[in-house]
């Protein structure tokens, strides 16, 4: 990447298509997204500085972006294969923020951390590695 950006690189493990799973920039502690939001993979072309970038409800927070450069960010993914009649859930760590829903198969993409996985009644606490794919 040449001139005075450098990029957020976003990429799902184990998905080809990954167009459920939202993503976004914002200026540290800001609201509003400076980039278009997305459903999937993105390169957000950024200057030198310092942003938050929220994947799926999961906020990370003073990403640095260098010119020239790439920033690649950690990512995971959980992959449901249900019945259509079962409900999956994503939770952040507290269990008080659902990041991903589904009745049957879907695929979640969450950054690298701990997780609470809720597939019918019964859940599960999960660390997620960068470029893991945890199969349920």
């Amino acid at each position: 990447m040449k001139g005075s950006s450098g990029q957020i690189v976003i990429q799902f493990p184990g998905m080809e298509e990954s167009g459920n799973n939202f993503v976004a920039a914002f200026e540290v502690g800001g609201k509003e997204r400076i980039t278009p939001s997305t459903y999937g993979r993105a390169n957000f072309p950024l200057l030198d500085g310092e942003y938050d970038v929220e994947i799926n409800s999961v906020r990370l927070t003073r990403v640095p972006v260098k010119r020239g450069m790439d920033t690649r960010i950690h990512i995971g993914t959980i992959r449901f294969t249900v019945p259509s009649n079962v409900s999956v859930e994503v939770y952040d760590i507290t269990q008080k923020k659902r990041l991903c829903l589904a009745y049957g198969p879907m695929k979640c993409g969450v950054p690298s951390g701990e997780y609470y996985i809720k597939v019918g009644g019964s859940s599960k606490k999960m660390t997620i590695s960068d470029g893991q794919v945890i199969d349920f």
